[in-house]
């Protein structure tokens, strides 16, 4: 598995932190806190990580773990010469 810095400074996981709705959860219900963005600064564990480089033209890839401020995180995406998705 990489380590926590090299997942901050992976370019294609910065990616899927910049996507709009990163599935977020916690044991707490202040509703407020969950919906703060996510931000791959503040990731300060990571459980598990996919990391599949493709062919050299696409890449994909998943992430989760714990946010410094205690909520939980799964992060997932792919590219492509179509984009991102």
């Amino acid at each position: 598995m990489i380590t926590l810095e090299e997942f901050k400074n992976h370019g294609d996981f910065q990616q899927c932190f910049g996507c709009p709705d990163p599935v977020i959860g916690s044991k707490d219900s202040d509703l407020e806190r969950l919906r703060a963005p996510l931000l791959i600064s503040e990731v300060a564990k990571l459980y598990g990580v996919h990391d599949d480089p493709g062919d050299g033209n696409s890449w994909s890839g998943c992430a989760y773990g714990k946010m410094s401020d205690g909520r939980y995180f799964k992060v997932s995406g792919w590219c492509d010469y179509t984009g991102w998705g």
